[in-house]
């Protein structure tokens, strides 16, 4: 039943290598679907009839992997399980990060091999110069702490 309604509404045949389009959009460019007066996410639904993904899997996510930039295509061959961290890394490879086009720290270093730093795979990432004052005030904070323990 879920099947044939996805099979109706998307745009154009279903071909193995192209995107599957949903002809209907819903909340951030997703499509959407109703079933059974509940709102179910298109490549969500997908990963249901195909990867027997639990829609109630609060661990997990279905993402869009990096080739397919269409939010309404639910291919299963264009989509996978995976975690919030894995959808980040999608996004700044496929250049969608609202971080991904920074530059420069919000203090004016700029972001290069001196002043940057990057944990997990560039998702975490900083500004070495800022981190090094910051430690420096902090470390002059608790010297003055320990003077003013021993003074009493």
């Amino acid at each position: 039943y879920i099947l044939s309604r996805l099979i109706k509404g998307s745009i154009q045949p279903l071909l193995p290598n192209q995107c599957w389009i949903w002809k209907g959009k819903g909340a951030g460019g997703y499509g959407d679907i109703n079933i059974d007066h509940k709102r179910y996410k298109i490549h969500r639904l997908s990963a249901y009839i195909h990867f027997n993904y639990n829609l109630m899997d609060y661990d997990n996510q279905v993402n869009h992997k990096v080739e397919c930039i269409n939010k309404r295509c639910w291919n299963p061959e264009h989509i996978y399980v995976g975690t919030c961290k894995d959808n980040i890394k999608d996004q700044v490879l496929k250049h969608e990060h609202h971080e991904a086009g920074r530059t420069h720290c919000p203090n004016g270093h700029p972001y290069d091999k001196y002043h940057y730093r990057s944990s997990t795979g560039g998702i975490n990432r900083g500004c070495k110069t800022c981190n090094r004052e910051k430690m420096r005030r902090l470390r002059l904070k608790w010297k003055s702490e320990e003077s003013s323990e021993k003074n009493v």
